[in-house]
Parts: C-alpha cells; structure tokens; sequence
C-alpha cells in the first residue's frame, strides 16, 4: 500500500478526530523510522510511537510487512557488553509484539509469531508460533494469522522432549 493510499484509507475509514491523530501520529513515527533512521521496515506494518527501536544501531533493525509492534515494546540491535556492536535483528512477516515486550540483539522471529506482553526473546524463535515469559518459550505451535493480524489456526501446545 502506497503512503499516498495508506493517508486516504485514514480518512475515510476513522471519522474520530481522536482516531485519526492517533493514526496520524503512528504514521509519522514509521516515516521517521524509515527516512531518518533507515530502518529496515516493511509494508503494512504497525508501530506504536512508544515502542523503541534500537538508538545506536537502527539499520540493524529488519521488520517484515504487515508487523505489529504495540506500545513500550524495545527492539535491540547491539550488544555492547558482549562485545557486538552491531548486530541484525529480525521479524518476520505478519509477527505481533506484544506492550512491553523485549526483543534482544541477535534475534530472529519466524513468520507469523506472537510475542506476549512483558516478555522477553533471547534466542530464535521458528515461524508460526506463540511465544511468552521471561525467557521467552514457545506455548502454542501450528497457529495461522491473516493479514489483518487475527488468528484463523490456534495451532496446537507443543510437544515435550523425552530424555
């Protein structure tokens, strides 16, 4: 969806002053993000203005089309203290993030993951799957999300390691 199509379908679809400012305002962070900041970001995607993406590595920050992130979520792209400054961070297409949630340097989120409010992903996550806590463990596989971001599978609990 072009900028120009995107500003016309805001209009049109959220009569509310309150809604369209909101809108507006979350527009322009993703224009910020992308022009000044050149982060990686793709089509359709959704970034709260309070969400906080990577200050001293931004271009190291990679998110696929039709993304949500919501409100105080952090994604980092740098490590100083284990000695990588700069390191790329990935989500995939079609990913949720939840309010608060972390994404650590390093990371990559498969396709169509969820990420739980308040928790924190410290190792790769693979596609299709719902992730939550602190560290991050994966409670739903097999799930299917469509591109307005509702859940169309509810997939399945994985499977517990024998030893």
């Amino acid at each position: 969806m072009s900028f120009k199509s995107r500003w016309k379908y805001l209009f049109s679809q959220h009569p509310n002053l309150h809604t369209i400012i909101h809108r507006i305002s979350i527009e322009l962070n993703i224009l910020y993000l992308k022009k000044i900041k050149k982060v990686d970001i793709g089509e359709d995607c959704t970034l709260h203005r309070h969400c906080k993406i990577d200050g001293a590595n931004p271009r190291g920050v990679h998110i696929g089309d039709r993304c949500r992130i919501a409100a105080h979520a952090i994604v980092f792209a740098h490590d100083y203290y284990g000695g990588r400054d700069k390191v790329d961070t990935y989500i995939g297409k079609q990913c949720i993030i939840g309010y608060a949630a972390i994404i650590l340097p390093g990371v990559k989120l498969g396709d169509n993951v969820i990420v739980g409010a308040g928790s924190v992903v410290s190792r790769d996550i693979p596609s299709n799957c719902i992730v939550a806590g602190n560290p991050a463990k994966i409670i739903k596989e097999g799930i299917a999300i469509d591109e307005h971001g509702r859940i169309t599978d509810h997939g399945h609990k994985p499977e517990k390691k024998v030893e």
